[in-house]
């Protein structure tokens, strides 16, 4: 993950490594910046909005709102800048986030317990085990350091 400010036309922009393609996301502070992204040729519109704040141990912290605007979904990302900014910890939720997605599920289970296929799952899953994995997929945290070039 990089960043990216344009003096000349004012644009900060965040850039993720997905799979060794760069990601970038051109972030709006006083209003949302749109963006196109490329999912496995599927384009969806976004934006993006940026704040930059400070947390109870003042550390500064960059949030960036990014919903999906075709599709009822959002991702949250908090930046969190730590160590004088020689390292970083960022975590991600996604929106509509684990909760719903557990309802979902056991809703799911319960109205088709009736199918062998549903029964045998359910009997095989260790459910605080699940949710923690899904939690580390939805919400996962990433630490990183400063890397001078």
């Amino acid at each position: 993950m990089r960043f990216e400010y344009d003096a000349s036309s004012d644009k900060f922009t965040v850039v993720f490594d997905h799979n060794g393609e760069p990601i970038r996301i051109p972030v709006g502070f006083e209003r949302a910046e749109f963006f196109k992204y490329d999912l496995n040729g599927e384009i969806y519109l976004l934006a993006c909005e940026g704040e930059l704040r400070e947390n109870e141990d003042g550390e500064p912290v960059l949030k960036l709102r990014i919903p999906c605007l075709e599709m009822p979904c959002e991702r949250r990302i908090k930046i969190y800048f730590t160590q004088k900014g020689e390292s970083i910890r960022i975590n991600w939720n996604e929106v509509p986030g684990r909760k719903l997605l557990i309802q979902g599920i056991e809703y799911l289970m319960k109205t088709n317990l009736n199918k062998p296929f549903i029964n045998t799952l359910a009997s095989k899953i260790d459910k605080d085990y699940f949710e923690y994995r899904l939690d580390r997929v939805i919400n996962p945290t990433f630490t990183g350091t400063r890397r001078k070039f």
